[in-house]
């Protein structure tokens, strides 16, 4: 499908500009973006709707471009109609020999106003964060703390959407969770990520709704309690440890019965194992055979019938 003055219509503002500073043509995309009507845009230099802050470093692009060499990703903040600013990134190609520059320009406000967020976030919250849409999950602005913990550079964060960072078995429950109306402010654990070289770690997230640029987003904080979870697992096993020695010495100094206090002992030595089933044999001299005393988790009682010659 065609646009003004002959350019595809799209997401991305397309435009052809002189080297006088004049746009020549431009698809709708400016319109729905900016608010402003195609002429409105034509008949006047494009160094007039930019920001005075930015217009030194526009300049020197449009320098670079009139010597026959692109440019890429030069942002800058673009006047809008109703009188604010959209942050714009444009990758500009010349042609000299017709005296046009071909840009094709993507607006970033959403993406600065969510770094600016991060940046006001990181006294109060040291650790990784990241903002994206509700709707697409698309992450639009990351910090410092997340590209060094995570392995990510910001490049690729900004292509990837939450559920790339997630271990492909927890998909279903994060889609599930999304289901789900949110709070505006959610505290959540049991989450685990997955860092770029692919170690996974574990996770509490803190998320708050936001909007930015008119779009629902979320503002994410992410806490690693890998070690912590590591460290409570280690001691809730020696707990269980202490607490099993301690049954098995009860069974011993209680009871005469060989059989009561080798069941106890097995018990616990299954749980601390791993195992699913253990017996004790014990050694008859006269008969020169081990013979069965005692057994724990077999379905079977044909293990009480046991005898093994030796």
């Amino acid at each position: 499908r065609k646009g003004v003055e002959g350019l595809p219509a799209g997401l991305d503002l397309l435009g052809v500009a002189g080297f006088d500073g004049y746009l020549k043509q431009i698809n709708p995309a400016w319109e729905r973006c900016l608010g402003y009507l195609p002429q409105e845009l034509l008949t006047k230099p494009v160094l007039d709707f930019i920001h005075p802050e930015d217009r030194a470093a526009s300049q020197e692009a449009a320098k670079t471009l009139a010597s026959g060499s692109p440019v890429y990703f030069i942002e800058n903040r673009f006047l809008a109609k109703d009188g604010t600013y959209r942050w714009l990134s444009w990758n500009s190609y010349p042609q000299v020999e017709d005296g046009l520059i071909f840009s094709v320009v993507r607006d970033i406000t959403g993406r600065k106003l969510g770094e600016e967020q991060l940046r006001n976030s990181e006294e109060r919250y040291p650790h990784p964060m990241w903002i994206y849409e509700l709707g697409s999950l698309a992450i639009v602005a990351v910090n410092e703390a997340a590209i060094a913990k995570y392995g990510y550079s910001r490049e690729e964060f900004l292509s990837m959407t939450i559920a790339d960072i997630r271990p492909k078995e927890d998909l279903d429950r994060l889609m599930q969770d999304l289901a789900h109306p949110r709070p505006a402010l959610q505290q959540s654990g049991g989450w685990r990520h997955r860092l770029k070289d692919g170690t996974i770690i574990d996770v509490e997230i803190t998320s708050h709704l936001i909007e930015l640029g008119g779009k629902h987003t979320v503002l994410v904080v992410a806490q690693d309690v890998t070690e912590r979870k590591r460290a409570e697992a280690g001691f809730k096993k020696q707990l269980e440890r202490i607490t099993a020695l301690s049954e098995i010495d009860r069974a011993i100094t209680s009871s005469f019965n060989l059989h009561t206090s080798l069941s106890t002992l097995l018990t616990h030595l299954n749980t601390q194992l791993g195992v699913n089933a253990s017996a004790v044999l014990l050694l008859n001299p006269a008969l020169r055979m081990l013979e069965y005393v005692a057994s724990y988790g077999f379905s079977s009682v044909a293990i009480e019938k046991t005898q093994v010659e030796v």
